[in-house]
């Protein structure tokens, strides 16, 4: 292999590696706020948990008797028992027509989206992903 081909090879290598790794630039980690069930706040960042659509907490819902009852404070509590007093890591992938970062976030290695669907305080949004439908 000649010099100027290996410099190519081990070039396209460093390329890929970084595109395909998630960097400073396309993290944002630390203490959460939570603003609802499916978006939180990180070092002033707005972001939107990615794949998933909860209530929001002061919205209320209306049951199979037409009685209305406020359904957004269950997923609020849930995320902020979820998250409380722990380092969030969130990998942003889009922003939102609000300005928001759509982004997929984990606590201590635990995807924050598949939990909250996993317990009933969202619905996976098939609109936008498929990845906790199964959840």
């Amino acid at each position: 292999m000649t010099k100027r081909r290996f410099c190519l090879t081990l070039a396209l290598a460093i390329t890929g590696l970084a595109i395909a790794a998630p960097t400073a630039s396309t993290e944002i980690i630390g203490a959460a706020r939570v603003i609802d069930g499916d978006t939180l706040s990180i070092n002033d960042q707005r972001i939107r948990i990615h794949g998933i659509d909860a209530p929001e907490t002061r919205q209320h819902c209306a049951d199979s008797r037409e009685r209305r009852h406020p359904c957004g404070t269950h997923p609020t509590r849930t995320r902020r028992h979820t998250i409380a007093n722990r380092t969030i890591r969130c990998v942003r992938q889009t922003r939102d027509r609000y300005a928001r970062w759509i982004a997929r976030c984990t606590v201590a290695g635990v995807d924050i989206g598949a939990e909250q669907v996993r317990l009933g305080a969202a619905l996976a949004y098939r609109r936008y992903s498929h990845e906790y439908i199964r959840q």
